[in-house]
């Protein structure tokens, strides 16, 4: 876990807060959507403590992307990865039910046999 005090807050181009520079020099990276429910709670010059997954980008500074934050006596824990199906986790699932109450299966199966009289009727079946 990391703990560092919050050095400057860093917008995107929408105005929305999505991350933190910490004094350690580590960039902080959220959804917007978390900036808006952790700006109620913590400011600039606040100590947080993290946890997540570290990359470094081009220019060679720690970014930090959290699944949890901790600050002040509350804890945050999210998920930042979209779950994804994995290739080979089972059958696919089964086709939804046909929904319209007033289509029976059985009505359907008629019209069907009624296409199929037509069609063979004109082809000369």
């Amino acid at each position: 876990m990391r703990t560092s005090k919050i050095v400057q807050l860093i917008y995107n181009h929408n105005d929305d807060l999505d991350g933190w520079q910490l004094l350690d020099g580590s960039l902080i990276h959220f959804p917007p959507h978390i900036g808006e429910q952790l700006a109620e709670w913590i400011d600039l010059g606040d100590e947080v403590s993290l946890e997540g997954d570290n990359r470094v980008n081009r220019n060679g500074v720690e970014v930090v992307f959290p699944t949890y934050i901790e600050s002040q006596g509350w804890s945050l824990r999210f998920d930042q990865k979209k779950p994804q199906p994995r290739k080979g986790s089972g059958p696919p699932p089964p086709p939804p039910e046909h929904d319209d109450p007033r289509v029976s299966n059985e009505d359907i199966m008629r019209e069907l046999v009624k296409l199929r009289r037509l069609i063979e009727n004109r082809l000369g079946k």
